[in-house]
């Protein structure tokens, strides 16, 4: 199953959107103050999150129009997310073990090390775990991965989306459990701003706090809403009615929702556009740039010092990028053929992708489907053979 790279301007915008997250990290990474957006609240890190979450309910949901199935709809889903994320966690790891002031024996029998793992990899039922023993102390801020924040978030919006298709058969129903949901959103970032030490727990799992949550959920369900709409509405006429209600809300305490609403709408339209498209060469490499930038940034100031930033920059921006494509290429992509396979297909397939380098003697049947097995060889010689199809 060949991938197709996607004709719009999404790779190029969720890649600025990392970047983003990249840049103001490495401030606060050095001990520096993290540049602020004005009308926004948060740092440039927080507008590039932010910039994800829109993104993501939107082609989300259109996925899930695509297929309704909840179990389909959840299987893609963990392909995109887990495999790289499973290499990534492995890689910090590994990583950390290069940093660390324990013994190795120390280092990898830690419960602190074992709990990092395992709490990372099965991240869509635990809160992350941020911190292995014995590395980066010395650096100016906490953490070996901290952009791992935004995971449980993602993965638990993505069930949401999944259920809503799975419960509601019209649209008028998925639009008006969408527009609750928002609301509801809607409603923590009020609760975050009149009650700013208040630190509610979302009602499905206890580690969903409420600023989280708030303004993460209030992007992620305007780009489903976006989506939902778009199937009968042109997005111009969408964004249209989305900036007089940011017109309507830019006066007084509701001009933050104003000016995330507004990002949503942008980073949806420019999105679709045809403005920045990526060459298909260099890959969908905004996932593993998140992923690997954190890391790698801790890596260089703690080789580097923070005396020298912009050295610093450079060395982690470079690796972070070569990084994301060997993730991309060699992990994400080949994980994303397996999307219209299912798991006893998809298995069969990896099977086959790992045992044929270390098996020369077997060959791959050229009139097998795309997951079928065709592969055999005599039991005597083991000389090659080629098997008719019934």
């Amino acid at each position: 199953m060949m991938l197709k790279m996607e004709r719009n301007s999404f790779n190029a915008l969720r890649l600025f959107a990392a970047f983003l997250v990249f840049h103001t990290h490495h401030y606060a990474l050095n001990g520096l103050n993290e540049p602020r957006v004005p009308w926004f609240d948060t740092s440039y890190s927080g507008l590039g999150v932010g910039a994800f979450f829109a993104i993501s309910g939107y082609l989300v949901t259109k996925s899930a129009y695509r297929d309704p199935l909840i179990w389909s709809f959840l299987w893609k889903r963990a392909l995109r997310i887990m495999p790289g994320l499973t290499v990534n966690v492995l890689f910090t790891v590994a990583l950390g073990a290069a940093f660390t002031t324990l013994t190795l024996a120390d280092y990898f029998s830690s419960d602190v090390t074992q709990t990092f793992m395992f709490r990372n990899i099965l991240i869509p039922f635990n809160d992350p775990r941020y911190v292995l023993p014995g590395v980066f102390e010395t650096n100016p801020a906490f953490g070996v991965n901290g952009s791992l924040w935004t995971l449980p978030y993602e993965i638990s919006l993505y069930f949401v989306i999944g259920m809503l298709f799975f419960c509601a058969r019209s649209d008028v129903m998925r639009t008006m459990i969408a527009t609750l949901f928002l609301g509801a959103s809607f409603v923590l970032m009020l609760i975050e701003h009149y009650y700013p030490g208040a630190n509610l727990t979302f009602f499905t799992w206890n580690w969903l706090t409420s600023r989280q949550f708030g303004i993460a959920g209030l992007l992620f369900f305007y780009g489903a809403l976006v989506a939902l709409a778009s199937k009968t509405r042109s997005l111009l006429s969408i964004a249209h009615a989305t900036g007089a209600v940011c017109v309507f809300l830019a006066w007084g305490d509701a001009s933050l929702v104003a000016a995330y609403l507004a990002l949503g709408a942008f980073a949806i339209s420019f999105g679709e556009s045809k403005i920045a498209r990526l060459p298909a060469r260099l890959g969908d490499i905004s996932y593993g740039f998140y992923l690997y930038a954190f890391p790698i940034q801790q890596a260089s100031v703690s080789l580097i010092g923070t005396g020298h930033p912009r050295i610093s920059y450079a060395v982690a921006l470079i690796c972070s990028v070569l990084l994301a494509i060997a993730s991309w290429w060699l992990i994400e992509r080949p994980f994303l053929q397996l999307k219209g396979a299912g798991m006893s297909s998809a298995l069969s397939y990896l099977a086959r992708k790992i045992l044929r380098p270390l098996a020369p003697g077997w060959r791959h049947r050229p009139d097998a489907g795309s997951y079928g097995s065709g592969y055999s060889r005599t039991a005597s010689t083991g000389s090659e053979t080629q098997q008719r199809p019934h």
